[in-house]
Order: structure tokens, then sequence, then C-alpha cells
């Protein structure tokens, strides 16, 4: 059985060269296939180290692959290359939410799904007030934009394994 510990290990060996030096901060779409390459290849393995039942690790494992990638890139390290290096996570775990909600949508009963739907509006508005706040919180510094970025990335991922988890129920 393997500790939690030894399986961010894995996860960090997987993706620790998961995007060549040579890359650009914004994405080709080379760098897009990769991305979603690197982080399906996390989620399997997050699935795979659970399947026996250990519930070892977690999808919020996965959180960062991306972006902790992209800034170990030239100017990944700037103000700007870290909000793009972000951003560019964020569309990752949008597009996944997207996705799972849309399946939800699929399989879910009429009124099941106007209360998911009533939960993400509600959601929405959550995430962009917090990561707002967390903007404004920095009075103008220029660590702002990297706050709000980073807000906006934690704050879909999080919200993209919740749909995840319950699509997983089978509704």
């Amino acid at each position: 059985m393997r500790s939690l510990t030894s399986s961010i290990a894995i996860l960090a060996a997987l993706f620790s060269t998961a995007i060549p030096a040579h890359a650009q901060l914004e994405a080709s779409a080379e760098d897009l296939v990769r991305d979603n390459m690197n982080m399906q290849k996390c989620v399997e393995t997050v699935r795979d180290l659970n399947e026996g039942g250990g519930n070892e690790a977690k999808m919020e494992d996965c959180i960062g692959i991306i972006s902790t990638s992209c800034m170990k890139q030239p100017n990944g390290e700037t103000t700007i290359g870290m909000s793009i290096c972000l951003q560019r996570e964020t569309n990752w775990w949008d597009g996944w939410l997207n996705g799972h909600y849309r399946q939800l949508k699929d399989i879910m009963n009429k009124d099941d799904f106007a209360q998911l739907r009533d939960m993400q509006r509600k959601w929405i508005a959550f995430k962009d007030a917090k990561c707002r706040f967390e903007h404004s919180s920095w009075k103008g510094g220029t660590i702002a934009s990297v706050t709000a970025a980073n807000c906006y990335m934690t704050t879909t991922a999080d919200q993209a394994i919740i749909l995840a988890g319950h699509l997983n129920k089978g509704w």
C-alpha cells in the first residue's frame, strides 16, 4: 500500500519534465496536446492508485501539473509568465469541469439537474467574488494578478473535481 507522500512523489516524477525547455509560455497547439496528455495521465494515475481501495491519491494531486511545468520555462517565473501559466492550467480544468457538467446533464433527471445548474451559477458568482477579493487584497501590488490567477485555477480545479465525483456516483 502506497502512502500519500509516495503517491505525490510518483506524480511529481511523472510530470517533472512535462514541457520541454524550448516551449514558449504562450501555448502552441502542441503544448495544449501535451498539457492534455499530462493531465489525463495524472487523472489515470490517481484512479489506478485508488482502484485497490486504498484511496491514497487524490485528484487534488493533479492541481499544478501544467502551471508548475510552465513556470519552469524561460520567462515563466515573471509576473506575466506566472499568470499565463496559471491561466493555461485554468483552461484545462474549466474544460474538464464543463465536460463533466454536460455528462451530468445527460444522465440526471430534470429536477436534480436544475439544482446542479443553480449551484453552478452560484458557484461561478462565488468564484469571481473570491478571486476579485484575492486580487484586491494585494492593494495593486504586482503579485495581485498572480494571486488572482492562482485563485481562479485552484477554485476551478476544486469544482471540476467535485463534479467528477458526482459523475462517479453514477446518477
